[in-house]
């Protein structure tokens, strides 16, 4: 076999090794992972609590069956079928595949006199886990007037707590029954998770015992 001739078989394959490694990554999994929801599956928010950071492990993460269903809405709000589309990424601009993102929807402007009588923003339970491109989506029955507050939860990162106000948003295609809602990348900061056990001298573990952290050195910064 000419030398050539060898030369471009390798090159080929080569080529072909690079094709199987890199094409599957590029067009593999583009679309994003959809949480669906009625509005059977909803249940109160939080958005009344005054530091939600503090219950947000405990209150985003419980399932439909650990939470009482809240009253249903009595204003009669309007909904409309809709999809929201979001991306969770670092501080530098890198997608977060395997973080969970919880979903509350309530009326926009709430915070202006809005918030009436049976008006409390809806929880969906169910999280859902971003691909390998840090992209997720909901599908169910908005509200057309839009408040969005999402929780964002990964074990390398900081929980990430993030609210939008979209506002109206409509049906403006008709080859299709739903709208599409781009939300804002979420973006977590660095951080993560600490675990630990209180024991006395004995090796005794402790009960009701109160632990905090703080910067070392009492540095604020």
């Amino acid at each position: 076999m000419k030398k050539p001739t060898l030369i471009l078989l390798i090159l080929a394959l080569l080529a072909a090794i690079a094709g199987a490694i890199y094409v599957p990554q590029l067009f593999g999994e583009t679309e994003a992972p959809v949480m669906q929801w009625t509005a059977a599956d909803e249940v109160d928010g939080s958005q009344d609590e005054t530091d939600p950071a503090e219950s947000a492990s405990a209150e985003f993460e419980r399932t439909a069956a650990e939470v009482e269903v809240g009253a249903p809405l009595r204003d009669n709000e309007p909904r409309i079928s809709a999809i929201l589309r979001g991306r969770v990424i670092n501080k530098s601009r890198q997608p977060v595949a395997g973080a969970k993102v919880w979903l509350e929807i309530g009326r926009a402007n709430q915070g202006r006199g809005g918030r009436g009588r049976g008006s409390r923003p809806r929880r969906i339970p169910e999280p859902v886990i971003t691909n390998n491109e840090g992209l997720f989506a909901f599908q169910g029955d908005a509200f057309r007037n839009l408040r969005v507050s999402l929780q964002v939860k990964h074990t390398q990162y900081a929980v990430g707590l993030f609210t939008e106000e979209v506002g109206d948003i409509l049906i403006n295609s008709e080859s299709s029954s739903s709208a599409e809602v781009g939300l804002a990348d979420l973006v977590l900061k660095s951080g993560g998770r600490v675990v630990g056990r209180v024991v006395d001298v004995d090796d005794n573990p402790g009960a009701n015992d109160e632990v905090t952290m703080g910067p070392a050195g009492r540095n604020p910064q």
